[in-house]
């Protein structure tokens, strides 16, 4: 019976990876600056609330649709619509459904535009950030759960010390609400429990990011009272 209902969930992948790397069915359009994704509302909807309360009342449902979302990087836009059908985004996670690519799957995907590149060359923790603050923006928690999950887990494995922590300090406490510390934590927990404070680096954007000194004062105390 395990075998069947994981033959059954892998048959159900592959066809999410069949619409994902075409236009079959596509009813819905997002423009991206240059980007031009054309997607299906069936598969978006229910994982976005942003999407699904936008299109509610759009018209009969046989009609395309088209939302521009240039507001936005479009690197992170692909990695959204790639999470959408995949559960996923580059940089992918172990055991990931993106493994399941084939070259000719990747090439075809890029040809449309809608195969996010694995950017090694970037921040990894600010993408993960990125696409955590996409996820509370977009009201998809799957991804905001997915972001968080890999964010934690490069942290656990980066050998690069505090550089890379900088940058992303000002990107998790300028983009998602002071109520929510799902990364916020992890950072502060982060920089004290490996006295990063004793940076320079680190001093410097203590002083220039709201919110954050009073974060680390916070997990300060409560260190000092265990």
């Amino acid at each position: 019976m395990a075998a069947k209902g994981s033959e059954t969930l892998e048959g159900f992948r592959k066809g999410g990876r069949r619409l994902y790397i075409s236009e079959h069915y596509s009813d819905l359009t997002i423009v991206c600056r240059n980007g031009i994704y054309k997607i299906q509302k069936a598969v978006i909807c229910p994982r976005s609330a942003f999407f699904a309360t936008a299109l509610r009342g759009l018209g009969r449902e046989t009609e395309e649709v088209e939302i521009d979302l240039s507001i936005e990087d479009p690197k992170m836009v692909e990695r959204m619509i790639c999470f959408f059908y995949n559960l996923d985004y580059l940089p992918k996670s172990p055991n990931s459904p993106l493994q399941k690519y084939s070259k000719r799957d990747i090439d075809l995907g890029w040809a449309r535009g809608t195969f996010c590149i694995n950017h090694i060359t970037e921040n990894v923790l600010k993408i993960h950030a990125l696409m955590y603050a996409m996820g509370d923006k977009y009201g998809c928690s799957d991804l905001k759960i997915t972001a968080r999950a890999k964010f934690e887990a490069f942290l656990e494995c980066s050998s690069s010390g505090c550089s890379g922590l900088v940058d992303v300090i000002p990107v998790v406490f300028g983009t998602t609400p002071d109520s929510d510390l799902a990364l916020r934590d992890l950072i502060v927990e982060e920089i004290v429990s490996k006295d990063y404070l004793t940076f320079d680096i680190v001093e410097d954007v203590v002083g220039k990011t709201d919110g954050f000194p009073y974060a680390i004062l916070k997990a300060m105390n409560l260190r000092q009272s265990k």
